[in-house]
């Protein structure tokens, strides 16, 4: 969990070694290309990786497509 974001987590007092896959809380984690913060649940976001899928929401051009047209 390297992208996970330690200052913004600091509010669920836990930590990401503590974690289960299953949670399903929102938790907050930073892109390592583009450093964007984005929320996530923790179970979303496992799941995504372990389909080798991108969860980044701005590397996956989904913010700038929505940013585009409003």
């Amino acid at each position: 969990m390297k992208e996970w974001a330690a200052n913004e987590n600091a509010l669920i007092e836990v930590s990401a070694t503590e974690i289960s896959d299953k949670y399903n809380g929102k938790a907050w984690w930073i892109c390592p290309v583009c450093d964007y913060k984005y929320t996530m649940s923790v179970q979303a976001r496992c799941l995504k990786e372990k389909r080798h899928q991108n969860a980044r929401p701005r590397c996956n051009g989904r913010l700038q497509k929505r940013l585009h047209f409003l």
